[in-house]
């Protein structure tokens, strides 16, 4: 059977026996995220499967020095290809949140090499993906366009293909081409709405207008804006109600319409402490706060 990268990040191995080795230990204390607890075990892991469980307890924990290590540890006990593909792409994983953005690189281009040699399409995906992200983030806008373009081939799924989309959008929207922005983002909505996901439906239907507005075309931007607040209404989420209200502010302002920018935030407030999400209750805060 074909192995999966995305199914081999969330379990490695099943656990064995009844014993408390360290690998179990580790595993489990994963699942009651208890991430301070499985990185303890990190010295004790003799296996593939233990290096990356702690790895990936130490990169929760944000101690990303040792998450390198146990990575390269497990790259070391990997036992076949596609384990040293998983391994190494960890590893970049972690060196790029070390804020190593060159060194991140290195180590993506030797897993992506190696995923290459073993045609394995979904780790080809994620390593291009993940190096676009950070030439995009160098300002390289040309290499990370080439590293979606070339990923969004191997997108196996609709999912896939709509988050490649939206990478593609993200990084014509920030080298100042909102046509080629709002194309790729459309192209993810669409995707999105096929698929039946409310919230990530509404997620890039919220972006679409973002492109559309960083463009000046206002009517889309409108368009697009009052499909999610009344999408948002007819499943109750205050959450994407409070987004969408909040850049309708946004473009109103933009316009210079300030006392409907001001109405439009005091909503956006409202509807964002409903939501409970602190994040979103300061972002409008910040936003109310430079009128």
């Amino acid at each position: 059977m074909k192995k999966s990268l995305a199914a081999a990040v969330v379990a490695f191995v099943p656990l064995i026996g009844q014993a408390a080795d360290p690998l179990q230990i580790c595993q489990k204390a994963v699942e009651a995220r208890d991430f301070a607890a499985a990185a303890q075990t990190a010295a004790a892991q003799s296996s593939f499967a233990g290096a990356m469980c702690a790895g990936r307890a130490q990169q929760a924990i944000d101690d990303y020095p040792a998450a390198t290590g146990s990575f390269a540890k497990a790259e070391q006990l990997a036992g076949d290809t596609f384990d040293q593909v998983i391994a190494i792409t960890f590893l970049a994983r972690s060196v790029r949140a070390a804020g190593k953005p060159d060194e991140a690189l290195a180590h993506y281009e030797r897993s992506l090499k190696l995923a290459r040699d073993i045609k394995q399409t979904q780790a080809q995906w994620a390593n291009l993906n993940e190096t676009g992200q950070i030439y995009q983030e160098k300002g390289d806008f040309k290499a990370a366009l080439g590293r979606y373009t070339e990923a969004h081939r191997y997108a196996a799924n609709d999912n896939e293909r709509s988050e490649s989309n939206q990478l593609l959008a993200a990084a014509w929207h920030q080298a100042g081409n909102h046509d080629r922005a709002i194309e790729y983002q459309l192209k993810s909505v669409i995707l999105e709405e096929r698929s039946g996901e409310t919230s990530h439906y509404l997620g890039a239907k919220l972006q679409l207008a973002v492109y559309a507005l960083s463009g000046n075309d206002y009517y889309r931007s409108n368009k697009e804006l009052d499909d999610v607040l009344k999408v948002s209404r007819e499943v109750g989420s205050a959450y994407w109600e409070a987004r969408a209200s909040l850049q309708l502010a946004r473009q109103e302002k933009s316009r210079g319409n300030q006392e409907q920018a001001k109405a439009l935030l005091k909503s956006a407030a409202e509807l964002a402490g409903k939501s409970g999400v602190d994040a979103l209750v300061n972002e409008i805060k910040q936003e109310a706060g430079q009128q």
